[in-house]
């Protein structure tokens, strides 16, 4: 997924299992989201999605911890943000919406 310190979203996408119905891939290659609810369903979230977040963390080589944080977050807490040496993810949750997570390179 690394290649010369720099991430390949589009290799992520394919190694984590991603599909363009949850996940969106920035043409330029600089950020890769992923909504568990794009339809904006009321109080629905997707388990699959939620499995690609999980997937997508890993492939980035962030900790579980990352994943325990994104599952409490809480409509109140607004967008929050982490980040590894190379990727900046951050992601709010909304019980209409779902959790949204945007990953984009640091520059």
């Amino acid at each position: 997924v690394l290649f010369r310190s720099k991430v390949d979203f589009c290799e992520v996408f394919k190694t984590a299992g991603c599909d363009y119905y949850y996940c969106g891939l920035a043409t330029d290659g600089s950020y890769l989201e992923i909504d568990t609810n794009p339809l904006d369903l009321d109080d629905y979230s997707s388990s699959s999605a939620f499995d690609l977040i999980k997937a997508v963390n890993k492939e980035l080589n962030f900790g579980e911890s990352l994943t325990t944080k994104m599952l409490k977050t809480r409509a109140l807490d607004g967008t929050l943000t982490d980040e590894n040496e190379n990727i900046k993810v951050s992601w709010t949750y909304h019980p209409d919406s779902g959790l949204e997570v945007t990953y984009e390179l640091k520059k």
